[in-house]
């Protein structure tokens, strides 16, 4: 699962707190504008936080059903691949369909729902109280950098600079982990999670402080909340599954 599907390149500018100058007219248009962009903010947000809420039931679910399900999974291929699959073609479907179309909203509630079935597939490996802490860790995490994004665009800073970056150095990353398949090093797994950690960070604070960052000219982002909210999405899931390794990791060493 990787969130460079989810970002772009447009730049983001900030509204100065005192954007009226010439009279009545403006002043409208720029109220109008204002609510638009609390409007997309908000939908996009409530999105993340319903995808979060079915991935961390339907787990939650697995978990408790913990052996029935390891059970299935491994003596019915389809229950580990069908999900993996249906992520890949429903994203697809996502990117393509019109914006906030019934298509579109099925295909988002069918990629969340077979996201969470391999976020809950793969929980399933690690003790209890390493999920637990993982879970812990990660909410305060994506509380601190949402506090600091919100912060930092709404003082006019953005973070278009590490968009390349980001991008170059998950490639590096899933690279490295299919070298590592074949060196079985701990020591490198043990470097490639901590870089996952780092990098997901990363993608998270970029893409909050994009949501955050008023853009009047880029109405085909704001137009489209759920792709907005799928990269945020896949951004704290990736960020989750990293903290959880690397919490086995350190108790195994």
């Amino acid at each position: 699962m990787s969130n460079q599907y989810a970002t772009s390149t447009a730049k983001y500018s900030v509204p100065p707190a005192k954007d009226i100058e010439t009279g009545v007219a403006e002043s409208v248009s720029n109220n109008s504008s204002s609510v638009s962009f609390a409007k997309f903010v908000n939908q996009t947000l409530n999105y993340v936080s319903m995808q979060l809420l079915c991935t961390t039931f339907i787990t939650a679910w697995m978990y408790i059903n913990r052996d029935d399900v390891i059970h299935s999974v491994s003596t019915n291929g389809t229950y580990l691949w069908g999900p993996i699959i249906l992520t890949f073609i429903s994203m697809f479907g996502l990117f393509k369909a019109e914006p906030n179309s019934s298509c579109q909203v099925t295909w988002f509630c069918i990629f969340t729902v077979s996201c969470s079935c391999m976020v809950g597939i793969t929980v399933l490996s690690y003790a209890p109280d390493i999920v637990m802490k993982a879970v812990a860790t990660t909410g305060v995490i994506v509380i601190g950098i949402n506090a600091y994004s919100y912060h930092t665009a709404k003082t006019g800073r953005n973070f278009d600079f590490l968009e390349p970056i980001l991008g170059a150095s998950l490639l590096a990353l899933l690279l490295v982990g299919i070298l590592n398949i074949f060196i079985k090093s701990n020591m490198l797994g043990f470097i490639i999670t901590i870089c996952g950690i780092g990098i997901f960070v990363g993608f998270l604070l970029f893409d909050l402080n994009k949501l955050y960052t008023q853009n009047k000219d880029d109405e085909d982002y704001m137009a489209n909340p759920m792709i907005s909210a799928v990269g945020i999405y896949l951004d704290i899931v990736n960020l989750f599954l990293y903290i959880l390794e690397a919490y086995k990791k350190c108790e195994d060493r």
